[in-house]
C-alpha cells in the first residue's frame, strides 16, 4: 500500500497494482472501503434522519453486540 507517495493525493484509500493484477488490488479496495464504513456513511447520509431515529438505531446496534458478546462467552464455557 502506498501513501502520500505523491503529495497531490491527500488522504483516502489506496491500493497498489502487483503485476498487472487488478481484480486482486479491487477486491482489496473494496475490502477496505466496506472496513471503513464509507458505504454505510453513504447510505446513512442519503435520507434525513431523525436525532430520535439516529438514537434508536444506536441502542440497537448496542444491544445486538451485547447478545453476540455474550454468546461468544457462553460458547467458550
Amino acid at each position: 500500500m502506498i501513501r502520500n507517495r505523491n503529495k497531490d493525493v491527500k488522504g483516502g484509500l489506496t491500493v497498489e497494482v502487483r503485476n498487472g493484477n487488478f481484480e486482486q488490488a479491487f477486491r482489496l479496495f473494496k475490502k477496505k472501503v466496506n472496513r471503513s464504513g464509507i458505504k454505510q456513511e453513504l447510505r446513512d447520509r442519503k435520507f434525513f434522519k431523525k436525532p430520535s431515529e439516529m438514537r434508536r438505531e444506536a441502542l440497537k446496534k448496542a444491544i445486538k453486540r451485547e447478545k453476540k458478546r455474550l454468546q461468544a462467552q457462553q460458547d467458550m464455557l
